[in-house]
C-alpha cells in the first residue's frame, strides 16, 4: 500500500466514524469557495497550513476535553467529576 493509499484509507475511516458530527460543524459562509480558490491557484501550501491548523486546533480540544473530565481530587464534596463531553467547537 502506498502513502497515498494510506491516507485515502484513513480518511475514509474517519469520514464514516466521524459523519454526523463533521456534518453538523458550521464553518465560516465563503469557506467553500476559499478552499476552492486554494485548490484552483495550487496553493498547497496554505491546504496544508489548514490542514496543520485543524489538527493542532483537535489535539488541542482533545486535551482540554481531557482535563475536564479528570477527577478532582482536591474536591472534599464526595462528587466525582463525570465526563463534561464536548461542546460546540470554535474558532
Amino acid at each position: 500500500m502506498t502513502d497515498l493509499d494510506e491516507i485515502r484509507a484513513f480518511l475514509a475511516a474517519m469520514r464514516e466514524r466521524h459523519e454526523d458530527q463533521i456534518e453538523n460543524i458550521e464553518l465560516p459562509a465563503g469557506t467553500d469557495e476559499f478552499i476552492g480558490a486554494l485548490v484552483e491557484a495550487g496553493d498547497t501550501d496554505e491546504l496544508l497550513f489548514a490542514l496543520k491548523l485543524s489538527y493542532l486546533m483537535g489535539l488541542n480540544t482533545g486535551f482540554a476535553l481531557a482535563q475536564a473530565t479528570l477527577d478532582d481530587d482536591d474536591d472534599d464534596s464526595g462528587d466525582e467529576d463525570g465526563p463534561v463531553g464536548p461542546g460546540p467547537l470554535k474558532a
